[in-house]
């Protein structure tokens, strides 16, 4: 009778387990890790990032330069789906989406309005994610996903892969996500601004030039229309009005008569307070930067004021370059029409068209208040 139990036990368990059989064995598939995007001759080309799992747990050594962490394969059809299939014709395993980490998108795919189809394509996927990065580029997509990080580092703690943790120690451009970009979208003003990746050639090692990717600007969208791309010191007052602020630093002479009194102040901890001005017929906007200013180069002699002075009128400077050039491509940069959707909506249902306040260049106004000056450390000449 013992032996009986024991027989129909070893069955029972044998179907429960049968349930999992069909399951494809992690071994035995390949891995979807970033994905380029490109619209050229009216097909979409695609470019897939599979990496090497391998080199993923290797956080501790530097992973040996004979080990490849990545290869590209690319797919060529009229739409997404139809690439993704050509670009299956060439893979060995089957392939698992549920990695996916960021999309990059060409120039002549923002331009082409494929954004938004796109998105769609990857939301609509049980396996993919809405905390996938989005980036777009001018660059060659395929150098740009063939880079490896630093000290050639796992691949998964890259700077495209992990932006927060770079983004902590400059707040330049801040990271969106899918979910991010569609909630942009969804609300007023439309628009969003998504990171601009280039390849730089500033790193090097004993065996030549090492390509890394760096984000130097920001592209301007709405839900129809692809504005433009600013960079570097055109992009730069964008990262003022942001509550994620985390750091950054400003540069300029006490005296423009003397090249040896240049300042560096770093930023912390900057708080936004937007506050619109409603008017007949009109709004502005007064928007007050509260921060913290840490001095980090500071000459000799300097006074508290003039450093002050100095760090208010270059955040100032910066704020209103970006802002006019946001205007320039008929883009309201800092998001302001929403503020007057959220708290003013009876005004905003007035005055606005497609979702937007009509702004001009007297339409903002700057306040920059230093909460706390810290002087940092001494300098050899206060020794």
């Amino acid at each position: 009778m013992k032996i009986i139990k024991n027989t129909l036990l070893m069955i029972l368990m044998a179907l429960i387990l049968s349930g999992c059989w069909d399951n494809q064995e992690a071994e035995r598939m390949l891995y979807a890790h970033a994905m380029g995007i490109d619209f050229v001759d009216n097909q979409y080309k695609v470019y897939l990032q599979i990496i090497n799992l391998s080199s993923v747990a290797k956080t501790d050594n530097p992973i040996t330069p004979e080990e490849l962490q990545v290869e590209i394969g690319s797919g060529t059809g009229a739409t997404m789906e139809q690439a993704i299939f050509d670009l299956y014709k060439s893979i060995d395993e089957e392939l698992f989406w549920g990695h996916l980490t960021y999309l990059i998108f060409s120039e002549e795919a923002l331009k082409e309005q494929r954004v938004n189809t796109v998105i769609e394509s990857f939301i609509r996927y049980a396996e993919t994610r809405y905390r996938i990065w989005v980036y777009s580029t001018k660059d060659d997509m395929k150098d740009l996903l063939l880079t490896v990080p630093i000290n050639n580092t796992p691949i998964t703690i890259s700077k495209l892969d992990d932006p927060l943790n770079s983004y902590d120690q400059n707040s330049f451009i801040h990271p969106i996500n899918i979910r991010e970009l569609i909630i942009g979208f969804n609300e007023p003003n439309h628009e969003i601004v998504i990171p601009f990746v280039s390849i730089s050639e500033d790193w090097d090692n004993r065996e030549g030039e090492t390509p890394k990717p760096s984000i130097i600007g920001g592209s301007l969208l709405s839900l129809t229309t692809y504005k433009e791309t600013l960079i570097n010191d055109e992009i730069a007052g964008l990262q003022w009005i942001n509550n994620n602020f985390k750091k950054s630093e400003v540069s300029f002479l006490l005296d423009k008569n003397k090249k040896d009194s240049h300042a560096s102040i770093f930023i912390h901890d900057v708080n936004v307070k937007v506050t619109p001005i409603l008017k007949a017929n009109d709004i502005t906007f007064n928007v007050n930067l509260s921060v913290i200013a840490v001095g980090n180069i500071i000459p000799s002699g300097a006074k508290l004021a003039d450093l002050e002075n100095g760090v208010k009128n270059t955040i100032k400077q910066e704020v209103m370059r970006t802002y006019r050039a946001g205007l320039e491509y008929n883009t309201d940069i800092y998001r302001l029409s929403e503020y007057v959707y959220r708290y003013h909506n009876k005004e905003w249902k007035k005055l606005e068209e497609n979702g937007k306040i009509k702004l001009n260049e007297n339409s903002l106004s700057i306040e920059v208040n230093i909460r706390k000056f810290k002087s940092g450390r001494m300098s050899l000449t206060d020794l």
